[in-house]
C-alpha cells in the first residue's frame, strides 16, 4: 500500500518547489536596467550628430566636419588658388598664387610679395627674412602686413615675408632650410611665434589637433630623439592623391598612432572601442580628448612635449641661421586677441618662463604683449584685430616695435 504524500514536501513543478531569486540579485538586475536606460536616454538627449556639448564624441574617424570631407574628396583634383600641397612642408604658397578674395598675392618664389627678390641682397640694403604662421603672413592686404610696413619704415630694409597660414614652428624651420630662406642670405632673421604655436609643434594631422579646421592636411614634425637631438617625422604622401588614399585606407591613422601627440593622448578615441557602446563613456572621453589644448598648460610645464620640442626647434632655427651668416635672429612673440583680454583682466603671462628659457639658450626674444596691450586698452580690440588676426593698425604697431628693437 503506497504511503500517503507528505503535505509539507512541495510537488515537483509547483511554485513552492521553485528556488527563489535572492533579493540582492533582483536589486542588481533592476539597477543595471536602470543604468542602461539612463545611459540610452542620456545619449539620446545629449549626443547629437556625434557631438557632445558642441564637440566631437568618439569613436572618431579622420574627418570631423563637412568642410574637411569636401577638402579630402576634392584634394586630388584641385587645392586652392593661393596654397598648394607640398610633400616636404605639408602645404606652401603657390607661386604667383592669388587668394579667392584677392587679398593675398604671391610672387614667383611663393613668398607673400608684389615683387621679386634678387638672389643676393642689393647693395646698401639690409635683407630681413620673416618666418612663421598667419600672424607673420598677415590676414590683411599685402601692403598692410607688418613685414611690408616694417620695410616702409626704413629705406635701408628689404623685408621678405616667408610666413604661411597654419604653419607650426617646425614648418617655419623647414621652410627656412628648404624653401629658400637660407639661400636668400638674410642679415636678420625674424621668427614669429604666436602664443598657440607650441601646440602645433607636436601635431602631424591638423584635424586631430584642431577638430574644427576646414582642411584635412598633414605636416612634418620634429621629435627629440634618444640622443637629445631633433629628428624629423616626414610626410609619406608624395602628392594630394596619396594623402587622400592614406586618410581613406587607414594608413594615416596607423602613422598617427606613432607620431601625432594629439592622437597618442587618447588613441582609443580613434579605434572604435567597445567601451563606446556606452553613451556615458563617449561623453567622458569627449570631454577628456577635447581638453588639454590650452597653451598655458604647456608653457607652465617645462617637461611637457610641446614645451621641449618647441624650444628645441627655435634653438635649432637660430643655430642654422647664424651658421648661414645671419648676424641677428629674433623670436617675435605674438599674443592673440583672447590672450590680450586675459592679460588685461589680470592674468599673469604664462609664457614668460618659456621666453626666459629661450633667452638662456642664447636667443634674442621680443615679447610684443606689452606694446599691443597698451594699444588694446587705449583703442580697443576692433582697432587691433580683424578676422582674428592683427589689423593694418595692429600690424603697424608690431612693425614699429620690431624696428625699435632692431635699430634702437
Amino acid at each position: 500500500m503506497p504511503r500517503p504524500a507528505d503535505p509539507t514536501v512541495p510537488k515537483p513543478g509547483s511554485i513552492r518547489g521553485r528556488r527563489r531569486v535572492p533579493r540582492w540579485a533582483i536589486g542588481v538586475a533592476v539597477a543595471l536596467a536602470t543604468l542602461i536606460l539612463a545611459d540610452c536616454v542620456a545619449g539620446w538627449l545629449l549626443i547629437r550628430d556625434h557631438r557632445f556639448r558642441g564637440r566631437p564624441a568618439p569613436p572618431y574617424n579622420l574627418t570631423f566636419n563637412d568642410a574637411q570631407r569636401r577638402h579630402l574628396a576634392e584634394m586630388d583634383e584641385h587645392w586652392d588658388p593661393y596654397t598648394q600641397f607640398d610633400p616636404v612642408l605639408g602645404w606652401s604658397i603657390r607661386p604667383l598664387g592669388v587668394s579667392a578674395d584677392g587679398r593675398f598675392r604671391a610672387n614667383a618664389a611663393g613668398l607673400r610679395a608684389d615683387r621679386e627678390y634678387a638672389p643676393v641682397p642689393p647693395e646698401g640694403k639690409i635683407r630681413v627674412a620673416a618666418f612663421g604662421d598667419s600672424f607673420t603672413h598677415g590676414a590683411t592686404t599685402n601692403s598692410d602686413t607688418w613685414c611690408a610696413q616694417l620695410e616702409a619704415l626704413d629705406d635701408r630694409l628689404e623685408v621678405m615675408n616667408f610666413g604661411v597660414n597654419g604653419y607650426g614652428p617646425d614648418q617655419a624651420l623647414l621652410r627656412y632650410q628648404t624653401g629658400g630662406g637660407a639661400a636668400a642670405r638674410p642679415r636678420i632673421v625674424l621668427i614669429g611665434l604666436m602664443v598657440e604655436n607650441i601646440l602645433r609643434s607636436v601635431s602631424v594631422y591638423r584635424p586631430a589637433y584642431y577638430h574644427e579646421t576646414n582642411s584635412a592636411v598633414a605636416k612634418p614634425r620634429c621629435r627629440i630623439g634618444e640622443d637629445g637631438d631633433l629628428e624629423w617625422v616626414r610626410l609619406t604622401a608624395r602628392d594630394p592623391r596619396e594623402l587622400k588614399q592614406e586618410v581613406e585606407t587607414g594608413v594615416m591613422l596607423e602613422n598617427l598612432r606613432r607620431t601625432d601627440y594629439w592622437v597618442q593622448r587618447l588613441p582609443r578615441a580613434y579605434e572604435g572601442s567597445a567601451l563606446y557602446g556606452s553613451s556615458l563613456m563617449r561623453m567622458l572621453d569627449s570631454v577628456r580628448e577635447n581638453s588639454g589644448r590650452e597653451p598655458c598648460e604647456y608653457y607652465l610645464d617645462a617637461q611637457s612635449e610641446p614645451y621641449r620640442v618647441s624650444r628645441a626647434i627655435l634653438k635649432r632655427f637660430a643655430e642654422d641661421a647664424r651658421r648661414n651668416g645671419s648676424g641677428r635672429v629674433v623670436v617675435l612673440f605674438f599674443p592673440d586677441e583672447s590672450t590680450l583680454y586675459s592679460v588685461s583682466a589680470g592674468q599673469a603671462p604664462c609664457w614668460s618662463e618659456f621666453l626666459r628659457d629661450l633667452g638662456g639658450e642664447g636667443l634674442e626674444v621680443l615679447d610684443l604683449t606689452d606694446v599691443l596691450l597698451q594699444a588694446f586698452r587705449l583703442m580697443g580690440p576692433r582697432a587691433l584685430f580683424a578676422d582674428n588676426h592683427y589689423s593694418a593698425r595692429g600690424n603697424a604697431i608690431v612693425a614699429e616695435a620690431v624696428h625699435r628693437r632692431l635699430f634702437p
